[in-house]
């Protein structure tokens, strides 16, 4: 029996050194996306604070490379009324975004920080936030309910 086990051992061990790395993890590959899938027009379709529905969510929000722009469509014609430095973070869970004006600086001079969600194929975005930036990232709210904080959930128009 034991004239068995050293060949055994010694086979198994020669073909798990020839065995295939694994394949990248799909979430990983899906999150360096995010951004991409992000990119154009998107209509808010609801926007709650600390789970009350807001009265006003007649906007879009114009995703272009890493700024988010939001626009009113509540006049006759439409127009944007902010606009902010967009980024996300990817290695926590759920992921992480920012919306920061005033500068990539550290401190800077505020913004915004929350989690995201992408559904149906990247076609429905929602996000939860409250103030802060990416420094504060494990303070941001983690809870779609939107039972504290801001929670906007948009659907996806097109690229522009």
């Amino acid at each position: 029996m034991r004239a068995y086990v050293l060949p055994a051992v010694l086979a198994v061990t020669v073909l798990a050194g020839f065995a295939p790395a694994p394949l990248p993890r799909r979430e990983r590959a899906a999150a360096r996306d995010d951004l991409e899938v992000m990119q154009g027009l998107w209509r808010m379709t609801s926007y709650d604070s600390n789970g009350r529905p807001m009265g006003n969510h007649a906007y879009k929000v114009r995703i272009k490379g890493n700024h988010w722009t939001f626009i009113s469509t509540s006049d006759v014609q439409e127009r944007e009324t902010a606009s902010y430095e967009f980024n996300l973070e990817y290695k926590v869970e759920p992921r992480a975004f920012e919306w920061r004006y005033g500068g990539r600086v550290k401190g800077g001079t505020g913004g915004w920080v929350g989690s995201y969600r992408l559904e149906d194929r990247g076609k429905r975005l929602t996000i939860v936030f409250n103030s802060g930036t990416l420094e504060t990232v494990q303070a941001r709210p983690v809870d779609f309910s939107g039972a504290q904080g801001y929670r906007i959930t948009m659907e996806h128009v097109g690229r522009e």
